[in-house]
Order: C-alpha cells, then sequence, then structure tokens
C-alpha cells in the first residue's frame, strides 16, 4: 500500500484533495500533511513516502526546491505540483526535475484525480523517472481521452506537441515474447514519416504506442510505410502493426488509439509480420456479444448453463456460410476475453496457450451439426482452462472481488469498494493496492469497464432506452453512463447502437 503526502499552506486546497479523492479504493493508505517544504523534508525522513503532491508557492522553501530535495534524498518518491501561475519557467523547470505534472489551481477534481491515477499506474508498474516523464504522462492520457482540452492544450505548448495538425492516427507496435526493438522502430518512424510530427510512448499494457500528426494522413499510405519500415528493418518475424481510424481532431485521438489497441489484442504474436487495419469506428458488436457471453459462462461456471449457452452457440455459428470462420472467431473472441481479465498475466506463456489451440479455420461443409457443436466445445473447454488457470493464480480475495462486481453487473445492483469491504471485513486500500497489483486494474476502472461491456448486449435491443440500460448495469445517472461508454468506446451509447445497425450488425 502506498503513502501521500500533501503539501500547501492553504487549508481550502488540502480539504479537497484529503475529501474529494477515494485514496482507498486507488491502494493509498495513509494521507500526510505539511504546511511547507521544511516541514515535509522533517516528515519524509521519518517514514518512506511514495507521493508527493505541492503547492509551489509556499513560505519559506517552495515547491520547485522541495522537489530538487526530494530527487536528490529520495529519487524514488514521485512529484505533483499544484500552481496558480501558468508561467513557462515554471514547467520547464518542473519538466527538468522529472516530477509526474504539473497542474493549474483551482483544483479540478477530475483532473487532479486522472493525475494521481497515472502516477499511481507508473509506481505499480515501476516506470523510472526522467525528464521525459512528464511528456509521456500527458501522451498516455491524451491517448486514453482521460485529459482536458484545457490542459491539453496548456501542456502542449510546453512539450511540443502541435493540437492543430489536420489528422492524426495511432499505431501500436506488439513483439513476439515481448521483444519490441524500440531504437530501431523509433528510427523507422522518422524516416518512413519525416515531414509529420511522431510522439512515441508505452501503453498502459505495456504496447508500444506512436501517434502520427500530419497534414494529409491517409490510411493506406500509413500501411505502406508500416510495411517498408517492417521489411526495411528486417522485422518480418518480430513483431506486427496496428493502425488506428485516422481523426482530424486531436480530442479524438483517443478513437484511434482504441482501434489498433482492440486490434492487438484481437491477434494473437503468430501473426508477426502482419499490419492489422480496420475500416469501421466502432467495434464489431457481433463478436463483443460473444465475449460477453463467454465472459459470463467463465465466471458463471455452471456446467448446465454453459452446455446449453454453447450449444446455442454452435446452432448460430453452424447457420452461418464461413463456418470455420464463425469458429476460429469465436476461438479470438475467448482468447480476448482472457488478455482482458488477466492483463497482469505471462502473455508470452497464455499466447502459446492459445497458438496450441487454433482450430482449423477449413471446416467441411457436410460437418454435421452435433460434429460442429462438439467442436465449438472443444475450443471452449481449451480456452476455458486457460482462463481457470489464470484465475486459480489470483489470491482468494481478488478471485471473490471479481466474481462479485460481475454479478453484481449482471443482477443491476450497485457496488463499492467500501461496501464490499464491509460486507467482508476487510481494509479498502489493502484491497485497491492488491487488486491493481494482481490485475493491472484499478476497482473502480474494473467496475466501470464491466458495466459499459455489459450494456453492449443491452443495447442490441432498439426498444431499449438509454436510460434504463443504465440502470440495469448499475449507473445511479444516465448522464454519467454515457460519460463513462464515451470514454471507453469513443461514442455515446445512441451513435454506437446506430452505427452498428447501419452496418447490418
Amino acid at each position: 500500500m502506498y503513502k501521500v503526502m500533501l503539501v500547501d499552506d492553504e487549508s481550502a486546497v488540502l480539504d479537497i484533495l484529503k475529501n474529494r479523492i477515494n485514496w482507498q479504493e486507488l491502494g493509498v493508505d495513509s494521507l500526510l500533511y505539511a504546511p511547507d517544504g521544511q516541514t515535509a523534508l522533517k516528515k519524509m525522513a521519518e517514514q518512506k513516502i511514495d507521493i508527493v503532491i505541492s503547492d509551489i508557492q509556499m513560505p519559506g522553501m517552495n515547491g520547485l526546491d522541495l522537489s530538487g530535495q526530494i530527487k536528490k534524498l529520495y529519487p524514488d518518491t514521485r512529484i505533483l505540483l499544484l500552481t496558480a501561475y501558468g508561467e513557462f519557467e515554471y514547467a520547464r523547470k518542473a519538466i527538468q526535475l522529472g516530477v509526474e505534472n504539473y497542474l493549474l489551481k483551482p483544483v479540478v477534481k477530475e483532473e487532479i484525480e486522472q493525475n494521481i491515477r497515472n502516477t499511481l499506474d507508473n509506481l505499480y508498474r515501476k516506470r523510472l523517472k526522467d525528464p521525459e516523464l512528464l511528456k509521456e504522462n500527458v501522451l498516455r492520457r491524451w491517448i486514453l481521452g482521460t485529459i482536458s482540452g484545457e490542459e491539453l492544450a496548456d501542456r502542449a505548448g510546453v512539450l511540443g506537441i502541435n493540437m492543430y495538425m489536420p489528422s492524426y492516427a495511432v499505431l501500436c507496435f506488439s513483439g513476439r515474447n515481448k521483444e519490441i526493438p524500440t531504437g530501431i522502430i523509433s528510427e523507422g518512424l522518422k524516416k518512413e514519416f519525416a515531414g509529420d510530427d511522431i510522439f512515441t510512448l508505452w501503453d498502459e499494457k505495456g504496447k508500444y504506442t506512436a501517434i502520427v500528426a500530419g497534414q494529409n494522413i491517409d490510411k493506406e499510405i500509413l500501411k505502406d510505410k508500416a510495411e517498408k519500415l517492417i521489411k526495411d528493418n528486417g522485422l518480418e518475424n518480430n513483431i506486427i502493426i496496428a493502425i488506428g481510424a485516422v481523426v482530424n481532431d486531436a480530442e479524438n485521438i483517443h478513437i484511434s488509439y482504441r482501434i489498433a489497441s482492440d486490434l492487438i489484442e484481437m491477434n494473437d504474436s503468430c501473426k508477426a509480420g502482419a499490419i492489422l487495419t480496420q475500416i469501421t469506428v466502432n467495434g464489431d458488436m457481433e463478436s463483443e456479444l460473444i465475449m460477453e457471453e463467454v465472459r459470463t459462462f467463465f465466471f458463471i461456471g455452471d456446467d448446465e448453463i454453459i452446455k446449453n449457452g454453447i450449444e446455442r452457440l454452435a446452432i448460430k455459428f453452424y447457420k452461418n456460410q464461413e463456418r470455420g470462420k464463425a469458429l476460429y472467431n469465436f476461438m479470438k473472441c475467448c482468447s480476448r476475453v482472457i488478455i482482458q481479465e488477466f492483463e497482469e498475466s505471462e502473455k508470452p506463456q497464455v499466447e502459446a496457450y492459445f497458438t496450441e489451440g487454433i482450430p482449423d479455420e477449413s471446416i467441411s461443409d457436410s460437418m454435421s451439426l452435433e460434429n460442429y457443436i462438439s467442436k465449438i466445445k472443444e475450443v471452449f473447454d481449451f480456452e476455458n482452462s486457460i482462463f481457470k488457470k489464470c484465475f486459480d493464480s489470483l489470491s482468494p480475495i481478488v478471485r471473490l472481488t471479481m466474481q462479485t462486481i460481475h454479478s453484481s453487473v449482471l443482477e443491476g445492483k450497485g457496488i463499492s469498494i467500501k461496501e464490499f469491504c464491509s460486507r467482508n471485513g476487510m481494509n479498502p486500500a489493502y484491497l485497491g493496492h492488491i487488486f491493481k497489483k494482481e490485475t493491472g486494474y484499478f476497482f473502480n476502472d474494473y467496475l466501470m469497464n464491466s458495466r459499459i461491456r455489459r450494456s453492449v448486449i443491452l443495447l442490441r435491443n432498439p426498444s431499449r432506452k438509454i436510460k434504463d440500460i443504465a440502470e440495469q448495469v448499475g449507473f445511479s445517472s444516465t448522464s454519467y453512463f454515457v460519460k463513462c461508454f464515451r470514454a471507453v468506446k469513443g461514442v455515446s451509447p445512441v451513435q454506437y447502437r446506430i452505427d452498428n445497425s447501419e452496418n447490418g450488425r
């Protein structure tokens, strides 16, 4: 669990930081306070502090000087700075000191919370501190869509990011056995995209990611250049590249990233040398529906329900003219659920299981329904054994938490980390810490993603109102459901339903 120190001489700011952030859900068990830099250093000499959130303008030692001392004495401590002045010199010094970010007062709850989450994520993933840290943090939140337009605009000028290019696209790179030659890729990108702006970073799931910003980005040109990058550098057997949609607004870059990231997750590492593209902005609703059914089967563990459900899916696939392709897609849907649920698993090992179990796509048209059902069941049993292996590797309390969240979403019940811990006699900060450590997700993020995924199934029925869907998956307000859905899917629930309806899904 982590300790955070708040350093500010304004009690009103301390109250906001103390009372409006759900620290326990984030795995923070101890909050300390100091009115100035000297007091903060004294307290840090007595105990280990993981994160310091400090004002810049304070009596005595200011926040920048405090940051300098912390960098020298406690190099592993992460720092967030607050300031009422958006001066370039402050930003320049903050970058030199390797702080996570600097935020303008008055403090906006959503902005400070996203920065704290990002800082904690850096701690959990043991990302190194360096002068590029602030820039990478901003880029990561940019592709995730969790940075406000105002904050992005403020940071862009300092970090050299052009927000006013006519077009943007994201490329994600995945390597066989996670070996990604970033130096070669970085130089190759500069060569192939000379004249465009290139920004590279590691995303929150460990994928090497590039943002391309240019005057006239075209998807086919992107594909050609990506293929040339692979060929010229002899990377045919090392990496795959996924290309997201081209967008015309800097604030929509998360849509391009989401598509590229999803493409990587949907394709196993045996496809080295491939260039993955997707024409549609939204995901395949049919595949998402299959994934949510599979996820329910994995977690529910009821043999009779699973048997009936698998038979129903198999009959549906059998009616498809491309039965082999449907079978292969079913396998990929199962695999993707496992990758989503067990982000912190050993991917090379898990992916090795996937490649061993890939079924033959050339299913004969003359295959009987009975044999086809057996084939689908064989694939599911194989994937379910992987799921159980990953699930059983988690601690009992994390397994119980995941099962409880999925049950609450299916039943449309609200749940919070405090409620769950009260019911099970646990410390919320401890659960928040261990859940993040073992799954890679904060409790509330996992809960929110589970609700959004469930809502996709309900959206398929055009007679269901958005308000009713929000309530059925556990959201207390429709507006918050729409906001969360847009953050995950890139579009509103209504637009998602329209787009997939128009595509005949």
